[in-house]
């Protein structure tokens, strides 16, 4: 969805690893949480205890998220184009900022980092390059680089409609299968949640 923008999108590290870790924890719950699951602790509270298995998990990325170095995503730009902006949007707020190829430092902000590629595709994050930073700093290199890349446009891939289209798809044979066969759908949750 963020592809299909026309305009990059800069979300946090710690947002972008949110959203995966909860789409990993309804991913674990749906499928192999029963290899794991604490029968003894079931047959004991009844299914309580998947309201317990959610919080160690939230919990879990809580920690996750909480142990990582300040980062940015930014989606739908390469490194090169990102460079280019991120130094812009870092002489606004800290003259002093300083490049050695891809890597910066911003004194006066606190911060120090570097642009890397996120694989394939037009994503690209900037990292931290030690753990002592300055959180605010980070927060208003954030805030100024999104308001730098509002006014960059460019033309959206037609491969993203396609995701779309059979994502939409996908969507409608579940839909499906929901409608056409509730009981045996209620009768695999009642399953699944006495495991």
């Amino acid at each position: 969805m963020l592809h299909a923008r026309k305009h990059p999108k800069v979300v946090s590290g710690s947002r972008d690893l949110a959203c995966l870790g909860l789409a990993m924890i309804g991913l674990y719950i749906v499928g192999p949480a029963q290899l794991f699951f604490p029968q003894a602790a079931f047959n004991v509270f009844g299914v309580s205890v998947w309201i317990v298995l959610v919080i160690l998990y939230l919990f879990s990325l809580l920690f996750a998220i909480l142990n990582t170095n300040p980062r940015l995503v930014v989606f739908g730009m390469d490194v090169d184009a990102l460079t280019e902006h991120a130094d812009r949007s870092l002489l606004q707020l800290d003259p002093g900022t300083r490049w050695l190829g891809l890597s910066f430092i911003a004194p006066n902000l606190g911060i120090q980092g570097i642009v890397e590629s996120a694989g394939h595709g037009r994503i690209s994050h900037i990292t931290a390059t030690k753990r002592e930073q300055n959180v605010g700093g980070w927060i208003a290199f954030e805030r100024a680089l999104s308001t730098n890349l509002k006014s960059v446009e460019f033309a959206s891939d037609t491969t993203d409609h396609r995701w779309f289209a059979l994502g939409f798809a996908l969507l409608g044979l579940i839909g499906y299968a929901l409608f056409s066969h509730p009981t045996s759908i209620a009768q695999g949750l009642r399953d699944v949640l006495r495991y």
